[in-house]
């Protein structure tokens, strides 16, 4: 704490040098900055932990399945290493309750939705609103595993709003890139 304390006090020290003309300002408030941020201590690893686990309760309303995969290089850091681009798109999205596959070829996607847990019984059927950014939505019917299609691929960004019957609700997707 007393590195932060003097850290804090170098910098006011170095505003009132430039407030009051001794030290041009550029030099002052970015030396004084610096030698502030060399001092701070690392996050600890358990507050970094609580604070990613806060900020996961942000849609706790809604269950959102992320991208976590996406053959055409939009991948996430946790993602497999990069590869070459797939003639056959393929993107995966996660929830706590749900993985959904698509498969991007020529004009058609191509889907399968899957809970996470092998014990909870198959998704359907049911159906899908694929919804894209310019607000256009479509209805799409799934089968008892969960199968579906979308035609034509939508040429825009879209997001998928599922109803299935291991899940209380509906599970949205994150944005999908085109």
């Amino acid at each position: 704490m007393s590195n932060r304390r003097s850290a804090d006090e170098e910098l006011l020290a170095a505003l009132k040098e430039v407030l009051t003309g001794r030290l041009p300002a550029r030099q002052g408030i970015l030396g004084a900055l610096r030698a502030a941020l060399s001092r701070t201590a690392p996050v600890p690893p358990d507050a970094a932990g609580a604070a990613k686990a806060i900020y996961t309760l942000r849609d706790i309303d809604s269950e959102l399945a992320d991208l976590t995969y996406d053959s055409a290089g939009r991948r996430v850091p946790a993602a497999a290493e990069r590869g070459s681009v797939a003639a056959v798109r393929t993107v995966t999205l996660e929830s706590p309750t749900t993985i959904i596959e698509l498969g991007f070829t020529g004009r058609v996607v191509v889907g399968q939705i899957v809970p996470v847990d092998p014990g909870a019984g198959p998704p359907g059927p049911s159906d899908l609103d694929v919804q894209t950014m310019g607000g256009e939505s479509a209805r799409v019917p799934f089968d008892e595993l969960g199968r579906f299609e979308i035609e034509p691929v939508p040429a825009e960004t879209f997001r998928l709003h599922c109803r299935v019957a291991h899940v209380p609700g509906v599970v949205t997707t994150v944005w999908i890139p085109r």
